[in-house]
């Protein structure tokens, strides 16, 4: 089943297990429980929230002196999870607990933060036990957070305990809305980042599949020829066709799950046929540019076809070139790439903005 993952940080006793209990309106987590450590460094639980289902991912105890082991862990975790994997794979969202009485950020945070961060997930820094923290101290540790990693991190104050002070003032729960208005925010943001990258990891996978199928033709005509009409037809065989596969998949997860966490059951999505007239429109624009590059490459490939391979030297030769040939293949799929992305991002951020636009407006 898809889910939308949520990864929750933060160093032990921050107050997380409080924050979650206050999110999903139940006792998730027992509070003052510590979780056991686990081989990967991470484990998930499958939760329920506000009707959708939901991944949960912690991990074990975060401290500055156990920091080489876990960001070890950490790498690993992030690979599997990267932009380059499948969406229902990607952190969708992150949430990172920082306990606002403590009134400090250390490195080894401001590290976990930023690696966040250069992966492409858009991250929400949760001030917890905001409740009673004075309005200075707080915009403090604002200010050091923001200095520390960016100015554009985005921090909500949070209060997920309510208590009964010693004055007799009580502590009331605050920051529930703000913080799930942040993270449908986040969300967005981070498919504008993380699409492209998926869309491009997954076109070179193409490109490495045509290049093998070059390396396996029975002859270097074929393999010009299999690299011949991939070039020619390379928006239409590859760029769109991922392009659609892509962002069809995330149109997918947000119909099925996120549609029901950020809006209204009803909301439509982006319409798609004008959306693939819009890609089929951009390939035409840029169609002078393949052919350009396919001059290129026929000016390369002559010399090479003139190799004999009907002797054993001519077999080994007739390898060699089909290597040539499939080096070029590939040097010249990746300008055509390089030539695409520019497009790709702003037809994503376009798509994405409708989605968000939508989005808003059911919510009102």
């Amino acid at each position: 089943m898809e889910t939308v993952n949520i990864l929750i940080l933060g160093k032990s006793g921050v107050g997380k297990s409080s924050l979650l209990n206050y999110l999903f309106e139940e006792n998730v987590r027992e509070t003052g429980v510590g979780r056991p450590v686990t081989a990967e460094g991470f484990f998930k639980e499958q939760k329920v929230l506000q009707g959708v289902p939901i991944t949960l991912i912690d991990s074990w105890g975060m401290e500055a002196g156990k920091s080489d082991v876990w960001f070890q862990q950490f790498a690993h975790f992030l690979r599997e999870h990267g932009a380059e994997q499948r969406v229902e794979e990607w952190i969708h969202i992150a949430l990172y607990c920082i306990d606002a009485q403590g009134a400090r950020i250390e490195p080894f945070e401001v590290d976990v933060l930023n690696r966040l961060r250069e992966a492409g997930i858009e991250v929400v820094v949760a001030l917890t036990k905001s409740g009673g923290v004075e309005e200075v101290q707080l915009a403090k540790l604002e200010q050091t957070i923001k200095r520390q990693v960016s100015e554009q991190v985005t921090i909500v104050r949070v209060n997920s305990v309510e208590m009964t002070l010693l004055t007799g003032e009580t502590l009331h729960y605050f920051g529930k809305e703000q913080l799930l208005a942040t993270i449908r925010q986040n969300y967005f943001q981070s498919l504008r980042h993380q699409l492209p990258i998926r869309i491009k990891y997954v076109m070179k996978e193409r490109v490495e599949l045509v290049k093998q199928a070059m390396l396996q033709a029975d002859s270097r005509k074929e393999a010009e020829k299999i690299a011949t009409y991939s070039l020619e037809h390379f928006y239409e065989t590859i760029t769109s066709r991922v392009i659609q596969e892509e962002l069809g998949a995330v149109y997918q997860l947000y119909n099925n799950q996120l549609n029901v966490l950020f809006g209204d059951s009803s909301v439509a999505i982006t319409d798609m046929e004008a959306f693939w007239e819009e890609v089929k429109e951009w390939t035409m624009q840029i169609v002078e540019t393949v052919q350009k590059v396919m001059k290129g490459i026929a000016i390369v490939l002559l010399p090479l076809l003139s190799i004999p391979y009907y002797t054993a030297k001519g077999i080994s030769k007739l390898w060699q070139t089909k290597k040539k040939l499939a080096e070029r293949y590939e040097e010249q799929a990746d300008e055509l790439i390089r030539e695409a992305m520019p497009s790709i991002r702003s037809l994503i951020e376009r798509n994405i903005d409708v989605l968000e636009e939508k989005t808003r407006g059911a919510q009102g």
